[in-house]
């Protein structure tokens, strides 16, 4: 019997993939419905994703998709979807998505195109424990680092590059370098050899994929772990409602919570898994009448670099991607607030917060009427950052596997949830090789 602790994406992937190799398991979920910070809401004629907004996914993401019914659901985002916008000089504007792009494109200066050319040819390598700042801008310039970098790795992973660790963030691209050496050369190469990943979502928002993953499972809801007992060939999991026991242990907990439940078996490793960063974020949506907007929102949102000093991390643009996120007369962004490098501005009451946001979105969008709808979320611990102090958590990790204890969860392998979904498979794999 295989406990798992958290009916999060990772361990539903978990469970859904023990379930099909004739496994037995056990899943915990201290709430009362799946899909941890997978969170849709039907409001007013909107669809809300308070978490992730789209999945971006390749084939056999999609196959799950199909095992689970779910084909009919998916949406695929308008076309305007592949142009991303970065805020410069006072206006957002379009950022090249491709090398020949990146050269011939008026977003970046003569001195970052040239960087970029150099690219090919730079034999630098990565030193111990690279930051994603040092390693961007060792291989390209600052420039590239500000006026991209930056405002992806705050608008996406609500971090800092000068914090994240290259090779825990984004080791396809230190493969890139060893391999090819270069980033470009490489992505070029992968580019012609790999199929190209799909963005969708669902109708019904990706709620629906987390409902479907538990509809045919076996989760125990409203049953938070109350302590976690080691014995001889196995452990006692003990909750409210009773005792289990089970011969392996998952956490697809957040690392700060496994952290809590682990203390008595490896002191240690309780305190590795507490001291990973989770900065905290606030989600706003804001929507417009489509008659008050005064800026063409064709694309997939826009990012704010922290350079250019603005309130908000960037925004998505909802009624740009899918056509049922808001009603037909109205317009729907989620704008992001906080992250690790704007942890002041979480501190605001959410009247403050979306007062600056509806002041922000009005100036650079030039929009004339007040919002029709706005509502803010408050994620006290939002994504775990590959940071330096993700290390120890990575190897207490490797660690307590030779004891039966696992972690399938974002803050290890990937924090998107493809990755979480097949971390899910793969472990469920491993396990049942292991004979547990």
């Amino acid at each position: 019997m295989v406990g798992i602790i958290g009916a999060g994406i990772s361990g539903l992937s978990l469970a859904y993939h023990l379930q099909k190799l004739g496994k037995a398991y056990c899943l915990f979920e201290a709430g009362d419905k799946p899909g941890g910070n997978i969170c849709s809401v039907k409001k007013e004629g909107f669809l809300l994703e308070k978490g992730p907004n789209s999945l971006l996914a390749d084939s056999e993401i999609i196959d799950l998709v199909k095992e689970l019914g779910l084909e009919d659901q998916m949406i695929i985002p308008e076309t305007v979807s592949k142009k991303r916008y970065i805020f410069k000089n006072g206006k957002y504007q379009q950022l090249p998505s491709s090398p020949p792009g990146l050269i011939f494109n008026n977003f970046f200066s003569w001195h970052a195109k040239f960087s970029i050319y150099k690219e090919l040819n730079n034999k630098s390598t990565s030193p111990q424990n690279e930051t994603v700042a040092d390693f961007f801008e060792r291989r390209f310039c600052k420039e590239i680092v500000d006026q991209a970098v930056n405002p992806f790795i705050s608008g996406i992973y609500a971090g800092d590059p000068e914090k994240l660790i290259m090779e825990k963030t984004f080791p396809a691209f230190l493969e890139n370098e060893q391999k090819f050496g270069s980033v470009i050369r490489g992505f070029i190469k992968n580019k012609k050899n790999t199929q190209r990943k799909l963005t969708f979502s669902f109708k019904e928002g990706l709620g629906i994929l987390a409902d479907k993953l538990a509809e045919n499972l076996s989760v125990n809801y409203n049953s938070p772990i109350k302590e976690i007992r080691q014995e001889a060939g196995g452990f006692l999991l003990i909750t409210e409602n009773g005792e289990t026991k089970v011969t392996a242990l998952v956490f697809s907990i957040p690392a700060y919570a496994a952290g809590k439940l682990i203390k008595d078996i490896s002191p240690e490793s309780a305190q590795a898994w507490e001291g990973v960063n989770y900065p905290p974020i606030c989600v706003v949506h804001t929507a417009f009448r489509r008659k008050d907007l005064g800026f063409d929102f064709n694309g997939f949102g826009g990012l704010n670099p922290k350079k250019e000093d603005l309130f908000t991390a960037g925004s998505i643009w909802n009624s740009s991607l899918f056509e049922n996120r808001s009603p037909k007369d109205q317009f729907l962004i989620t704008s992001f607030v906080g992250g690790a490098q704007s942890l002041d501005n979480f501190q605001l009451t959410d009247e403050e917060i979306k007062a600056k946001v509806t002041d922000e979105l009005q100036q650079n969008f030039k929009i004339k009427g007040s919002p029709t709808h706005q509502e803010i979320t408050r994620w006290e611990k939002s994504i775990p950052q590959y940071d330096i102090d993700i290390f120890p958590a990575h190897q207490a990790i490797e660690n307590l596997q030779r004891e039966g204890i696992y972690v399938c969860s974002n803050w290890e392998g990937g924090v998107s949830v493809p990755d979480c979904i097949k971390k899910g498979k793969q472990l469920a794999e491993r396990i049942k090789e292991n004979k547990f």
